[in-house]
């Protein structure tokens, strides 16, 4: 019976180190979350890559260009991040600015509280005509997955870094209109078969294609082959 004890008690101090150990490793591993504004990666590739585009609410360019592409993200997606990193950049400049594609977000909450949090966010801070400059900057910036990380102090540095007024954004996050339009957002990512994070649904004189992930060169494939017949 001793034995037994022993090896319990044994197996139980390995376990408590092994999650000891864990946590340590995740404290140490964590990203350091930004103190001010200035400290936003990416801050000034973002304000670039935007400073140009007419934006419309959560819509990105002319409505009148002749493909369509909507973006279904979640702020505590890591492929969402690598999005708007490798992604969106390219699409701007490359499709969005000569008129040749709209780019519209649709924010789901998949992941929980912060999913939520960062929804409203990106769809408040449409109201300021920055919903793609705050959900970039957020995309940029996330913290771990399983870690609660979009906090009123996070949400207020990242509205200064996206050049849009906290106090507005915090207010337009209570409006039932923005609550309304996660739902709406979730009812087409229903109707698009949006199971995951990036996904995009491409449309066009040509067709529909969809896809998933954060890759840049089949979502042009998927822009050119639903695309006006060149010339």
């Amino acid at each position: 019976m001793r034995s037994q004890r022993a090896v319990m008690i044994a197996c139980c101090a390995v376990v408590v180190a092994m999650v000891a150990g864990l946590v340590v490793f995740r404290t140490l591993t964590r990203p350091e979350a930004p103190r001010t504004e200035h400290e936003f990666e990416g801050r000034a590739e973002v304000t670039a890559t935007f400073a140009q585009a007419e934006q419309h609410g959560l819509t990105l360019g002319d409505p009148r260009a002749p493909v369509s592409v909507v973006e279904y993200v979640d702020v505590k997606c890591p492929k969402c991040g690598d999005a708007a990193r490798d992604v969106i950049p390219s699409l701007v400049s490359g499709y969005v600015r000569p008129r040749r594609v709209s780019l519209t977000l649709r924010p789901l909450a998949f992941l929980g509280p912060d999913s939520r949090q960062g929804a409203l966010a990106m769809v408040a801070a449409g109201r300021q005509g920055h919903a793609w400059q705050l959900a970039e900057l957020m995309l940029r910036n996330q913290g771990p997955e399983d870690i609660q990380w979009v906090t009123p102090r996070f949400l207020t540095l990242a509205a200064r870094a996206a050049e849009i007024d906290p106090a507005v954004l915090r207010r337009d996050m209570e409006r039932p209109d923005v609550a309304a339009a996660l739902l709406e957002a979730q009812r087409h990512a229903e109707i698009d078969e949006a199971r995951s994070t990036p996904f995009w649904v491409v449309r066009g004189p040509r067709g529909t294609r969809t896809l998933a992930g954060a890759d840049l060169d089949l979502l042009i494939t998927a822009i050119t082959e639903v695309g006006p017949p060149p010339a």
